[in-house]
């Protein structure tokens, strides 16, 4: 999982330069200056991959290669140029030369490792890690772990990569890279709910980088494609328990189709789809004026089901017949007790045909609610609340103009 320039080193420029200046004394006049120009040239190359000018990085150090075969720091800082275009062998190359020169450089085992981790060889990867963290005695060391987290995912020793990654988060917990490994190792040993928090904590830490082994729109994937199969058992036991799945789909994906569309031609459209992709039957459609469409059922929906769905809380069945023949869904706009001399002591609440999008929506029902009068009324007419008394939809009527 870990990104290619956080986890390869190419920075021991300080160290060098250090090591340059004490050794001028001895080497001739002639070899300190090609010495001191091959060192110019390296940090210019250093500049050149700090600011993503990979190829010209390559060009520039292998010139100061060229004038000091023995500058190990320019191998390493020129493997990293090549991993990071993908040239693996070369950079493969360039970290085995700098540690014949430097055998205890941490950093050119640790860029090897990961070479080869990139390259697939996890077993080498895996021993060049080792020998990086023993090298570099806990100094700098949060890359170090993540690099053999990921390792260790990638042979399926989950466990210990999980260790590894609390080990670097530990270090370093503002670095997306090792909870992301450590939720690919939670949820290869199926703790999805692990695997979902380490996911999310990922998505928290700041992505500075434009590409990446592992993006953030990956770790976005793995994370919904968890919440996915989460939904789908739970689709499963809702359907064993009786409840209709399929209507409830068909609503959300109705739902969203009102919300989005701006036109009757967008609503159509969008309605043709969820229909053509979910196999919907029983849901038919017809322009009725402009701006105007009109859904129908050719099986009413329960009125319960259909107003959660559509996440309406405070939904009634009221009548704007003044003969109570026909019904539709209304929502309350705000409940106030009225005085008992008035409606008998009823309560008396606001309603409105409810809102989705741009359109307003005149839900008809199969029939009249049966039961008790209530005791809510809406101007001359009872409101039955429908998460209480038993009704179905049969059709929807849904207007543009909002009227």
């Amino acid at each position: 999982m870990a990104s290619s320039s956080r986890r390869l080193f190419h920075f021991a420029a300080l160290a060098f330069s250090f090591c340059l200046t004490t050794s001028l004394s001895s080497p001739g006049l002639a070899d300190q200056a090609s010495t001191k120009n091959a060192y110019e040239k390296y940090i210019s190359g250093h500049r050149l991959n700090e600011n993503g000018r990979y190829q010209d990085a390559i060009n520039i150090l292998t010139q100061a290669i060229s004038q000091d075969p023995k500058l190990a720091d320019a191998y390493i800082s020129r493997g990293f140029s090549f991993s990071k275009l993908g040239n693996y062998p070369s950079a493969i190359l360039d970290y085995l030369r700098a540690l014949e020169i430097q055998p205890q450089s941490a950093y050119a085992h640790n860029n090897l490792g990961f070479t080869y981790l990139r390259n697939g060889n996890y077993e080498k990867a895996l021993e060049e890690f080792n020998t990086a963290l023993k090298l570099m005695n806990d100094f700098n060391t949060a890359g170090v772990y993540a690099n053999r987290a990921e390792a260790y995912v990638r042979i399926g020793a989950f466990d210990s990569a999980i260790a590894d990654a609390d080990k670097a988060i530990l270090l370093d917990p503002k670095d997306h890279d090792p909870y992301e490994t450590r939720g690919e190792a939670y949820l290869h040993k199926g703790n999805e709910e692990k695997a979902l928090e380490s996911f999310k904590l990922a998505l928290d830490q700041k992505y500075d980088e434009a590409t990446g082994f592992h993006s953030q729109g990956e770790t976005q994937f793995l994370r919904a494609n968890i919440l996915d199969q989460i939904a789908n058992r739970a689709y499963s036991q809702s359907r064993n328990s009786g409840y209709p799945v399929e209507t409830a789909r068909m609503l959300q994906g109705l739902k969203q189709s009102i919300a989005f569309a701006d036109s009757d031609d967008e609503l159509k459209k969008s309605i043709d789809q969820q229909v053509d992709e979910n196999n919907y039957k029983g849901l038919t459609y017809k322009l009725a004026a402009p701006n105007v469409i009109q859904i129908d059922f050719a099986e009413p929906i329960d009125a319960k089901i259909f107003c959660r769905n559509m996440g309406w809380s405070q939904a009634y069945a009221v009548s704007s017949d003044p003969h109570q023949n026909s019904w539709r869904i209304m929502t309350a706009e705000r409940a106030e007790l009225a005085q008992k001399e008035n409606a008998g002591g009823k309560r008396r609440i606001s309603t409105q045909f409810p809102l989705l999008g741009s359109w307003r929506l005149q839900c008809a029902l199969a029939q009249r609610p049966q039961g008790e009068l209530p005791d809510t009324v809406t101007g001359a007419s009872p409101a039955y609340f429908l998460g209480t008394y038993k009704d179905a939809v049969s059709s929807i009527l849904l207007r543009k103009d909002g009227k």
